[in-house]
């Protein structure tokens, strides 16, 4: 026996929004929202119309009260594309990016924080395509965050690099940590720090790794009672500048204490790897996904915001390890205290510049120090 037709019943309590920003964004005709609002229950169809403007609410309400007969194919073809087209974000970032473009700035902004409140991934790619109008809300965060960039062999990126960083805003502090690079790099940052101030430079003889230069410059931003945002980045610029606001604005919302840009998102992409590289990477996260159970879907990449609470948590006397894996240790330290964390897609381009910094030696460590991490600092919750 065949079940009768029930139209639009997929739409729940977390696609009513979505619906009424499709019709705002598609201008549909107020006769179609009143039929849709009908055949949903009356909570469904307050939340939907409650989103719409006052003045189409004011029509839909009009047309309710006159509600025009749709003959059954009329239904169903509604329905169909209703169906097909209310979860729109996933009809690609550059057709939401067009829809947007079409709204008026009301609507286009109202959909902009939705999507940045519920579905913060989405936004970030979105913002990219079609940032909001006016100033940016995350300046302000941008002015209390302060980046640690650590150093080997970067002379051609570093000025590069702050000057990009200072293109977002003019009060964002940067911290560059060289190991005593032969190719110059320390003086190049001393140069870039008079340009771009504030940026100071850390000089460490010796190649101490990546990891313990992120622990000093850790330390001399904690230092600063302004701070209230902590970042790591490279300095080759696999790391791009331009992700970093959206970064600092989901901390803002106060959804994470902790925000990665991961290579293993679904919107991301890895630009000029190798698939040898690929796999290892991928295997990696998943051997030390299944050790330490961090709900983060890229142990490896350094391109990470910190709130202030979540960078003072960090026992950096505890910390052991070397290199790379420093970052898984950080991580594993702050998920055994509570901490939260949130990824965000990224596009990792490989090395436009410079040398690599990750050598044989840390990535085969790599695997010997996610099983170390375990051992020393066990599963339970401090």
């Amino acid at each position: 026996m065949t079940e009768p037709f029930q139209p639009f019943s997929y739409i729940n309590n977390e696609n009513a929004t979505r619906l009424a920003y499709l019709f705002i964004l598609r201008k549909e005709e107020p006769w179609v929202i009143a039929m849709v609002a009908k055949s949903l229950s009356p909570d469904l169809a307050s939340q939907m119309i409650s989103v719409l403007p006052m003045e189409l609410q004011s029509k839909v309400a009009r047309e309710a009260l006159t509600l025009r007969q749709a003959t059954r194919e009329q239904i169903i073809a509604i329905d169909n594309d209703i169906k097909e087209n209310v979860e729109f974000v996933v009809g690609g970032m550059e057709r939401v990016a067009a829809m947007l473009g079409e709204a008026d700035a009301e609507t286009r902004n109202n959909i902009l924080n939705y999507l940045k409140a519920e579905r913060p991934a989405v936004y970030d790619v979105v913002r990219q395509h079609f940032p909001p109008e006016g100033p940016s809300k995350s300046y302000g965060a941008l002015d209390l965050a302060c980046v640690i960039i650590p150093t080997f062999n970067e002379a051609p990126n570093i000025a590069r690099l702050a000057e990009a960083l200072r293109g977002l805003s003019p009060k964002l502090s940067i911290v560059v940590v060289d190991d005593g690079s032969p190719d110059g790099t320390g003086p190049a940052a001393d140069e870039a720090a008079k340009k771009f101030a504030p940026m100071a430079v850390i000089h460490r003889s010796g190649k101490g790794g990546r990891g313990s230069a992120c622990l000093a410059g850790f330390k001399k931003a904690l230092s600063d009672p302004k701070v209230k945002y902590v970042v790591e980045m490279d300095a080759d610029f696999s790391h791009d500048p331009k992700e970093l606001p959206a970064m600092l604005e989901l901390l803002e919302t106060g959804k994470a204490d902790v925000v990665v840009r991961s290579r293993y998102e679904r919107a991301s992409r890895i630009v000029d790897w190798s698939l040898a590289r690929r796999v290892f990477s991928k295997l990696s996260n998943m051997f030390a996904r299944s050790l330490l159970g961090i709900p983060i879907s890229d142990y490896t990449n350094g391109y990470r915001a910190y709130t202030r609470k979540a960078a003072e948590s960090i026992d950096f006397d505890r910390v052991a390890a070397t290199g790379y894996i420093v970052l898984s240790e950080i991580a594993y330290q702050l998920h055994l205290k509570g901490l939260r964390f949130l990824c965000l897609p990224t596009v990792f381009v490989n090395r436009r510049r410079g040398q690599s910094n990750l050598s044989l030696k840390e990535i085969v460590g790599a695997f010997r120090g996610v099983t170390s991490l375990r051992s020393r600092y066990g599963r339970t919750p401090t």
